[in-house]
């Protein structure tokens, strides 16, 4: 039988109906009738020409405008945006083709900061444009953008003119007044300006609470991650923009609480929401989610962090309620995280309930109880209870028996045995226990992510709820968002030292510069000295 040529292979194995979709739709788009977007005044003006279909299903905007019977634009397929940047239009048009933007790299643009400030002014233009004409996507492809040239050269964009237009073209909560707030707040912080210096700003509405809400991250993030913009992927909830919302109503009779959330940032934090509202189901046609038996309070946490990534808390010195019954709700919004796969949520939690337990909280038995009788084996509730058990038995001088009513459930028992081979340890020894030290143990108090729901989140400016406990002041971010954490103590950040000689320098060369050797241990200079 003579052999098939690669191009007979080809032809054999048509591609499936549902992976053609995309491109198919894309070429329907390009075909048929064609309208015509005039940008600019006098001189300046630019005529584009885009397929009538492919515009419209980027913009509901213009599928408004267009569509016919309702409006001139839709009859003549012809419309004027006299107010409009043809230079920001043209990446609109890049958008509307490609969903996506094509810049030169940052590294390539020459030093020049009226170079640089124009380019920063161009990217709020075009989020401008995004904003005017309903298209989330291109709002948030530039918003990356925008952050980028920020990190790299925030005094020298951020004129006066630049944060006028934030303020003056954005409303209340936007993406642009968040980034605009964040850089005033570390120029009064950081650099000792005054807020009469931002006199120009004054008269636009909702000013001073971008202010207010800005300082208050200040002071609660670490120093490195202010302003948010340097790190846009890990606040990209801050940064971004959204379409469809949907309805979660919570609980039950009188503790029954209803929240509007973004339908792409639920489903990208969550799979389980994700499938739950791919319209397969009652609950993606009506974009509406009824959970009955969870709890309205935790979901107001969930709610929170889905918008901050972090979770806040008031701070354990000056906390009013018993600190065992914060560790229960910690228990509960860990649970509602795993049951609706939220490893970020779970983490936060997670990290919550080791600082807690830190101070040597003290438990009841029927909260060790409701502990380990709602988490499956090898949770990171479990173990940081074994190793309180442990230690309540092995430094404390509890009676082990105390805890046979544990001793009953599923899988304790072999966590409990692991605690204490751990305690009679070498290194247990130091690290004992090692909810102590949770940056250190990670992987035994945290839930591995798959990093694809991380990323991103949506905007905060729809009159969002907080989670709120008391005076809201501390905030726990995600483990992986951390600097490298000393090994011997557990805190952040870490430098690379030698094992042998303990003499920093290693990090910068393959080996140390003073014994020679690459062994290498990551250390606080605390714990150096």
């Amino acid at each position: 039988m003579p052999e098939r040529t690669s191009s007979e292979h080809a032809s054999s194995k048509p591609i499936g109906k549902d992976l053609a979709k995309p491109f198919q739709q894309f070429h329907n788009n390009l075909s048929g009738e064609r309208v015509t977007v005039i940008v600019g005044q006098d001189q300046e003006q630019v005529e584009f020409n885009f397929p009538k279909a492919l515009l419209c299903s980027r913009s509901a905007w213009f599928d408004t405008a267009f569509r016919e019977g309702r409006f001139v634009e839709g009859k003549a397929g012809r419309i004027t945006l006299p107010d409009d940047s043809p230079s920001a239009f043209m990446a609109f048009e890049y958008y509307v083709y490609f969903e996506d933007l094509a810049y030169v790299d940052l590294m390539s643009l020459p030093d020049d900061h009226d170079e640089w400030r124009e380019h920063f002014e161009h990217c709020i233009e075009v989020w401008v444009l995004g904003d005017k004409y309903h298209m989330p996507g291109l709002q948030n492809t530039i918003m990356l953008r925008a952050c980028e040239v920020l990190k790299r050269k925030m005094d020298t964009v951020f004129s006066l003119d630049a944060l006028t237009l934030c303020f003056q073209h954005s409303t209340r909560g936007s993406p642009l007044r968040k980034i605009a707030a964040d850089y005033i707040v570390h120029k009064i912080e950081c650099e000792g300006m005054r807020i009469d210096d931002w006199e120009l700003c004054f008269g636009f509405d909702g000013f001073f609470a971008e202010i207010y809400e800005s300082k208050s991250c200040f002071h609660d993030l670490p120093s490195h991650d202010f302003p948010r913009y340097k790190k846009a992927v890990s606040y990209g909830d801050l940064f971004r923009m959204h379409g469809d919302k949907v309805t979660v109503t919570v609980g039950q009779d009188e503790a029954k609480k209803t929240f509007t959330v973004s339908k792409e940032l639920l489903c990208s934090q969550s799979k389980w929401f994700a499938k739950a509202l791919d319209g397969r189901f009652k609950e993606g046609i009506t974009g509406t989610v009824e959970l009955p038996h969870d709890s309205s309070q935790v979901f107001a946490a969930f709610y929170y962090h889905l918008h901050h990534r972090v979770l806040a808390f008031t701070p354990l010195d000056t906390m009013s309620k018993p600190l065992e019954l914060q560790l229960l709700e910690c228990l509960n919004i860990w649970i509602f995280g795993d049951k609706y796969e939220l490893p970020g949520l779970q983490n936060c939690a997670s990290l919550r309930a080791c600082e807690m337990m830190a101070e040597d909280t003290a438990l009841s038995m029927p909260t060790m109880q409701a502990c380990f009788e709602r988490t499956a084996r090898g949770s990171p509730i479990r173990c940081l209870l074994a190793e309180y058990i442990v230690k309540k038995v092995e430094t404390d001088g509890d009676y082990i028996g105390e805890y046979d009513d544990i001793a009953g459930i599923h899988g304790s028992l072999s966590e409990l045995y692991e605690a204490q081979r751990f305690y009679h340890s070498e290194v247990g020894k130091r690290d004992f226990p090692r909810y102590g030290k949770p940056l250190k143990y990670s992987s035994l108090f945290y839930t591995p992510s798959d990093g694809g729901a991380e990323d991103f989140g949506a905007q905060t400016g729809d009159n969002m709820e907080g989670y709120e406990d008391g005076d809201t002041a501390a905030t726990y971010s995600s483990c992986w968002d951390t600097d490298p954490s000393c090994e011997d103590c557990g805190d952040s950040p870490g430098e690379k030292y030698c094992k042998r000689c303990e003499s920093s320098g290693c990090y910068t060369k393959p080996t140390c510069r003073v014994c020679g050797l690459d062994d290498q241990k990551t250390l606080c200079y605390g714990c150096i000295l």
